[in-house]
């Protein structure tokens, strides 16, 4: 029991950051989007900014240091060593190899990792020979290596032996080895002596968490090896008890000493108390052995002044011939004095009133009680005294109190005493009652009742003991929570000054636990988080219910950690104490952020798409009528008597509607149905061609740079269009410069695309098919980026906000169709279009079209008017446009050809089907309701598959790769078109037929 109750406090601070930091034996599910590292080297590359995104680890290595009850590992994949944040009793040792896969700490620790057996083939490099200057400036962390120096000193900590080493130059430095792999006795021979220690090498910190210095974890004793010809070992000089008490001597946490004294009391197997002329020392044996009692002993161990009273730990004992005596007196202490902490350690004589005896964790013994305490004594030698309860007893024995490290008592408080230290006194007034029950009542009467007495007073003893045992259970489960959250918590008083911290709060504010006791809570935060959070407190203090708000912690390297603080209030009487735990809340702040440019990018995508499919619909209907404008005007055009004014306005007439074609073309453009010419390119070297004209279209107090990547991945792509995407960019930029000097950069790279918009940018993303929308950029993932960067004034938010929308423009004669054209273009090519751009700055407009990634070899045919064939070829000509489907007439018969005029592609079809009339050719518009000619063509193509076919549209004047390979379908005409487009066409698809027709004629 004395060794439980002496080891509560031992020094977890020590152990915790590592713990809390580290990994657990635990399989998690990682998000597929994060970036993965696959060795150590990468590990120690990666900038301290993105250790916060959640990097993943998955790597192949060999365990270099690891011992189960140690928590310490390091591993090494053959390159570089790590260390790998230890968990104890892994089924590890060291020379295993194992695959580690988990996420990547701030700290470059793996944590919540899984650790796997592997059949890699890693072996442990031969150690790298440091010199200390080297390693003393923090180089070389984890790495395997060794390096020599002189032992001057011998600590243990719990399972591990610390080695103080001093090299020639006067550094010093520290080694670490398992206790159990080689013992303090055989180390003490060593003193004096110069060693080379071969292990992990790694950095010490202080307890406010500042780098110290570097020690070397030795894994086992064939890794210290002692160099000959050097002097003789070094002898550690015996120090008085007096002097382990004072602080002033000790210089680290955990030194090795030399003392003597008396043995005054042995309270286990293994802990005793030693005590010279003045003072009294804890003793923990390193191994279990008898002792005799006053008698004459020489120590050496590890003083452990964590606690108080200090404890010489793992100590080795030995008899020693007596040099002074010993005068045990014990201090005359109530029993309610001995709770004020003050005779922790000392010899006392104190009394009370028998309470029952108890049974607990192998220790024994029996209760004292007093008005206002229950105090437990330990019996450390035979068997427990008879005595009734209500007798007073006095006992002599050592009296411990301990403390837990963050401040509040948690109930081990105990007396050890021997048989002969216990004497009892005279019974309580239960003896003259029962003798005046004898003498007044019936003798069988009063003994049934003194039995039940006895029974009930057995009982409650019971009661208590239980009682206290759950008590003392539940303060040490709080007080193991309290230590080991990996939370911020802390308590306050009613007015907000910090009272209690648990470690990861000294950790997370690097602070240390004096800085922070009496500190006010809300000097921890940041200014604009003071008013919320008095709020809070107030709130906490009037009511028992649990309140919460959002609030700014002040980090390291001026980072700004957000926090959720829940808080509440517990009351007892006229004292209020305020509980607060602290949750980082930086990945839920993430999501949401991540979420609302989803969905702001949802809702300008849709926006979009409502416009593109207005523009579209508004076009087609459009261009049938320029349609027939224009092939009106050219047959009129076309007649001999025609006067030379009527001529003249009837070419003002076609100008005009030229012009009103090509504002058509810029409406389909921006609804992303402006791909018709597509073919494989270079987008470079379509650059450089134009490159004259790009100086042409911008001020002449603007200067183009061109930086142009060579052999970049090809584009499938409309050249038209990629030259109007280059003029409207160039333009844009020239005119944002306002006539002032400055630079456009136009430059080619290859790139992947982004994930999502950057900050101060303006992103549309367009990556899936038409009608589709993504919110991050799908197959493909490899891109050509075309980057335009001008010098000019920029754009503020506002801007940018409608920079994209059609008709919005903040020039004063624009048309506010050029950048809206261009994303209509990006998008008809499935790519994407950034802009960022900032007040006074410029902008930068960056294009990504997807790489080709097929090979395909597109037909090609000439543009020039063909003859019309020697046979009148007769034409079936459908539109369900009245004025569009006589124009075609009119110009076909103008032209020689037989036509069948049809309005309905229901009646077409018939007509096909009939057989009577020899069709040559079918020229049909695409958006027709019922049946589109798209379905129309290959039904046609299934009665007759050399029929030759020309498909017209003035809305989607693009065909996809499955529809350009229909049988028979040779050609494509846009609306409006002139009326020698259409015969020369026509006449063109016929005479290719008849030539493959004759050509397979000739075959047979």
């Amino acid at each position: 029991m004395m060794r439980v109750l002496i080891r509560v406090a031992t020094p977890l601070l020590i152990w915790l950051p590592i713990l809390l930091g580290s990994s657990t034996f635990s399989t998690r599910t990682l998000a597929q989007e994060m970036p993965v590292v696959r060795s150590v080297e990468d590990i120690h590359k990666i900038p301290y900014e993105d250790l916060f995104r959640g990097i993943q680890v998955d790597l192949e290595c060999i365990v270099a240091i690891y011992e189960p009850d140690w928590a310490i590992l390091f591993v090494h994949d053959g390159k570089y060593g790590m260390y790998a944040g230890g968990i104890e009793n892994l089924p590890l040792k060291m020379g295993d190899r194992i695959r580690i896969r988990g996420l990547l700490g701030t700290n470059r620790v793996p944590v919540n990792c899984t650790y796997e057996p592997s059949d890699n083939k890693i072996q442990l490099p031969d150690p790298i020979r440091f010199a200390f200057e080297h390693l003393a400036g923090g180089r070389d962390d984890s790495q395997y290596g060794q390096i020599e120096g002189q032992l001057v000193g011998i600590g243990n900590d719990h399972h591990q032996t610390t080695l103080e080493m001093r090299t020639s130059n006067g550094g010093r430095f520290r080694g670490m080895i398992h206790g159990s792999k080689m013992p303090t006795t055989e180390l003490q021979k060593l003193l004096g002596r110069k060693l080379r220690l071969r292990g992990m090498v790694g950095s010490r910190f202080d307890e406010f968490n500042r780098w110290s210095g570097f020690q070397i974890w030795v894994g086992d004793r064939s890794n210290i090896e002692q160099l000959q010809g050097l002097g003789e070992p070094e002898t550690i000089p015996i120090s008085p008890i007096s002097e382990l008490n004072a602080d002033k001597i000790i210089e680290t946490k955990s030194s090795y000493f030399r003392t003597q004294g008396v043995v005054s009391f042995q309270m286990s197997e293994d802990m005793i108390l030693l005590q010279d002329q003045t003072h009294q020392l804890f003793v923990e044996l390193q191994s279990k052995r008898p002792i005799t009692l006053d008698r004459f002993y020489e120590v050496s161990g590890s003083l452990d002044t964590s606690i108080e009273p200090a404890i010489l730990r793992m100590a080795e004992i030995q008899v020693a011939p007596e040099k002074f005596k010993v005068a045990r007196t014990a201090v005359q202490l109530p029993m309610d004095d001995l709770m004020s902490g003050e005779f922790s350690g000392r010899l006392v004589h104190t009394s009370g009133v028998y309470s029952g005896p108890f049974e607990i964790e192998g220790g024994k013994g029996f209760f004292l009680r007093s008005k206002s305490h229950m105090l437990p004594v330990f019996v450390t030698d035979g068997n427990l005294p008879e005595v009734a309860s209500g007798t007073n007893v006095e006992v002599d024995g050592i009296w411990v109190q301990q403390k837990s490290l963050v401040g509040f008592n948690i109930g081990s408080c105990a007396l050890y005493a021997r048989q002969n230290g216990i004497h009892v006194g005279s019974q309580t007034p239960w003896v003259v009652i029962s003798i005046l029950g004898i003498v007044g009542c019936v003798a069988i009467l009063s003994s049934a009742w003194a039995v039940t007495l006895r029974r009930q007073v057995r009982k409650k003893t019971q009661e208590v003991l239980d009682s206290i045992a759950l008590q003392r259970k539940t303060e040490e489960q709080y007080a193991n929570i309290f230590i080991n959250a990996r939370v911020m918590v802390m308590t306050t008083d009613a007015a907000g000054h910090i009272t209690a911290v648990n470690p990861a709060a000294m950790r997370q504010t690097r602070k240390c636990e004096s800085d922070l006791i009496g500190l006010h809570v809300t000097e921890l935060v940041e200014q604009d988080s003071v008013p919320a959070l008095k709020d809070l407190l107030s709130r906490a203090v009037a009511t028992d219910q649990r309140f919460s708000c959002e609030v700014r912690l002040s980090g390291p390297q001026g980072m700004v950690l957000p926090l959720e603080v829940n808080c509440w209030g517990t009351h007892h009487g006229q004292i209020t104490t305020l509980h607060l735990i602290w949750h980082d809340i930086s990945e839920r702040l993430r999501i949401a952020q991540e979420r609302s440019e989803f969905e702001q990018q949802m809702v300008s995508m849709q926006k979009m798409e409502s416009l593109g499919v207005l523009a579209g619909g508004i076009a087609h209907d459009f261009n049938n009528l320029l349609t027939v404008i224009l092939g009106n005007a050219s047959l009129l055009h076309s007649s001999p008597q025609l006067m030379f004014d009527d001529r003249s306005s009837l070419e003002s007439i076609q100008n005009a509607a030229s012009r009103a074609a090509e504002l058509t073309q810029q409406m389909l453009a921006y609804a992303g149905r402006g791909k018709f010419d597509v073919r494989v390119l270079d987008l470079s070297s379509l650059i450089r061609e134009m490159s004259q004209l790009l100086v042409a279209s911008i001020s002449k107090t603007s200067q183009l740079v061109l930086n142009l990547g060579d052999k970049l991945p090809t584009i499938r792509a409309d050249v038209t269009q990629l030259k109007q995407i280059m003029m409207n960019l160039m333009l844009n930029a020239s005119e944002s410069m306002d006539g002032k000097p400055g630079v456009i950069r136009v430059s080619t790279s290859v790139a992947n695309a982004p994930v999502r918009s950057e900050a101060g940018s303006h992103c549309v993303c367009f990556s899936g098919h038409e009608n589709e929308t993504h919110s991050e950029f799908g197959s493909p993932s490899e891109f050509v980026m075309l980057e335009v960067i001008d010098d000019g004034c920029g754009m503020t938010e506002s801007v940018m906000e409608r920079i994209l929308d059609p008709f919005f423009t903040t020039k004063f004669s624009g048309r506010g169709l050029g950048l809206s054209t261009v994303v209509g273009i990006v998008r008809s090519h499935r790519g994407c279009l950034v802009i960022q751009s900032e007040v006074g700055h410029g902008s930068t407009f960056r294009v990504y079209l997807p790489v080709d990634r097929t090979v395909l070899e597109s037909r090609t045919h000439e543009e020039s008017a063909t003859e019309i064939p020697e046979r009148a070829a007769h034409v079936l000509v459908v539109d369900d446009e009245p004025s569009v489907l006589m124009l075609m007439k009119r110009t076909m018969e103008h032209a020689g050809f037989q036509v069948t005029q049809c309005s309905s592609p229901i009646k077409a079809l018939e007509l096909l089907r009939d057989g009577s009339n020899e069709f040559d050719c079918l020229v049909t518009d695409i958006t027709m309701p019922g049946m589109d000619g798209l379905e129309l063509s290959r039904a046609a193509q299934a009665l007759k598959t050399h029929l030759p076919i020309v498909l017209c549209s003035g809305f989607s004047v693009s065909l996809n790769q499955h529809e350009a390979q229909l049988p028979g379908l040779y050609a494509f005409l846009k609306k409006p078109f002139q009326t020698r487009e259409l015969t020369s066409l026509v006449s063109r698809v016929i005479s290719d037929a008849r030539a493959r027709a004759a050509a397979l004629t000739s075959g047979k």
